[in-house]
């Protein structure tokens, strides 16, 4: 959305509904003419379940670690924008 409107800024809180956050934007979008598709894909989501299981030896869990640690910094990024 920052591409084709960079003066329209979407912020919802953790806790926000779809519904909230497609309302939200809509009125950001107010005076756009523009299409938008909205998509719960949750990648970062799937990808974090994935290195949630318990076990393993020292080389896996370092592996684990530096998987979350790299999710964590994609979030704080997202959030950035």
């Amino acid at each position: 959305m920052m591409d084709e409107n960079p003066d329209v800024s979407v912020t919802v809180s953790k806790n926000t509904t779809w519904r909230q956050a497609i309302s939200a934007t809509l009125t950001a979008l107010e005076n756009k003419d523009a299409a938008m598709t909205f998509k719960d894909t949750r990648t970062e989501i799937r990808r974090a379940s994935e290195f949630t299981l318990e076990g393993g030896d020292a080389a896996t869990n370092a592996k684990r670690a530096a998987s979350r640690a790299r999710l964590r910094q994609a979030a704080l990024e997202n959030v950035a924008y």
